[in-house]
């Protein structure tokens, strides 16, 4: 029987050394290749023959290197391959993804179809907004999300009829086909057109961020999570959006996992901030770099401010920039709570933002010299 060969891009080499050593293990099949990525790995791939290539690389540099591959070699069938939240993510075909050695295998031995694409090049998006919040997000989406991605917006007028037969009027016979729509609305009238609009555009899934509890209360959550789930479309509810993973969505006890490749590819690059920054030796940030922007454009704005600045007063930055963001969430007449969580959503979510922060910067700071960021929330 023809063994499956296999060829491992690694930007993690010691990772990825263990991952052929665990594929190699396995009768069925051959890793006949691992190196870094380079024009040289392209060439070698050709070469090769390969009937796998596994894409081992943080999610800002992935859609890069497959993007290459795909170029060069069209028809290619790739897996990738990321570590995230300590756990392996494997993301392969249009619809799978795993957390195991298990999945990895499956996902290598899996024949690709005449049609084999990997779905980050086929990610059409349909924004449903109605303020300032969902054209904040599209404005966002659209400058910084993959090229081979395609957004349409579709604009709901701020005061909507309260009755569902009057709202059914406002959405046009036709609507851009889409793999994934994005539920943006700014009042609870809106969430009853999304199942509509799935069915007239063809999305596969959904992600309906709940950034105000007054937008999206938990019982218009249940209906529209009832009614997608009648019609077959997975749909999530990060409560805040920025607490969407590839894997899960919410904080503490109220996180939840969910398993849809669709809604997994946004959050390859929207969702839980990550960014990367680099100091030199007087401790200055002298790179700072975004691996997952949230989907309000706050990470791109922060990597900008940090520039230059001393390592100790990063999260000071930080805080002063969360301060005057302006996050949905934010009660101009005081703090609102949120009756799931207990807080005020805005503190959820400088939460979210203070972690990221302090991952990167604590290395470089001496213990107990960290500034303190909870005041961002008082």
């Amino acid at each position: 029987m023809h063994a499956i060969r296999i060829y491992i891009v690694a930007s993690h080499p010691l990772f990825a050394q263990g991952v052929s050593s665990l594929l190699e293990s396995q009768p069925d099949l051959q890793v006949v290749g691992l190196r870094e990525y380079c024009e040289d790995t392209l060439r070698e791939i050709e070469a090769l023959h390969p009937d796998v290539v596994i894409v081992d690389s943080e999610q800002s540099a992935r859609a890069e290197i497959t993007d290459a591959l795909l170029t060069k070699i069209p028809g290619l069938k790739l897996v990738g391959l990321s570590l995230e939240e300590d756990n392996i993510t494997i993301t392969y075909l249009q619809q799978t993804t795993g957390a195991a050695v298990e999945d990895l295998v499956a996902a290598v031995r899996v024949r690709p179809s005449s049609t084999w694409l990997p779905l980050q090049r086929q990610m059409r998006i349909l924004a449903a907004i109605q303020g300032p919040f969902g054209q904040r997000v599209v404005e966002n989406v659209q400058e910084h999300a993959p090229s081979y991605w395609n957004v349409s917006v579709w604009r709901a007028p701020p005061l909507l009829p309260p009755d569902k037969e009057s709202l059914s009027l406002l959405l046009p016979k036709s609507l851009p086909a889409a793999d994934l729509l994005l539920g943006l609305g700014e009042s609870p009238q809106l969430a009853s057109l999304f199942p509509e609009m799935v069915a007239r555009s063809g999305a596969r899934a959904m992600v309906v961020p709940i950034e105000n509890h007054r937008w999206t209360p938990q019982a218009v959550v249940r209906q529209l999570g009832s009614t997608m789930g009648e019609m077959g479309v997975p749909v999530v509810f990060p409560k805040p959006f920025c607490s969407l993973t590839m894997r899960t969505y919410n904080e503490a006890s109220w996180r939840v996992v969910y398993t849809d490749a669709h809604i997994a590819e946004f959050a390859r690059y929207f969702g839980r901030p990550e960014l990367r920054i680099l100091f030199d030796d007087e401790q200055c940030v002298t790179r700072c770099e975004v691996r997952r922007d949230t989907a309000c454009g706050l990470v791109h704005l922060l990597v900008e401010r940090l520039a230059g600045c001393p390592v100790d007063r990063v999260e000071e930055v930080a805080s002063q920039l969360l301060c005057g963001f302006g996050c949905p969430h934010r009660d101009p007449g005081g703090a609102t709570v949120d009756p799931e969580y207990g807080a005020p959503l805005e503190h959820v979510t400088g939460s979210i933002v203070r972690e990221a922060v302090r991952r990167e910067v604590a290395p470089f700071l001496d213990q107990g010299a960290s500034v303190v960021m909870d005041s961002v929330a008082a």
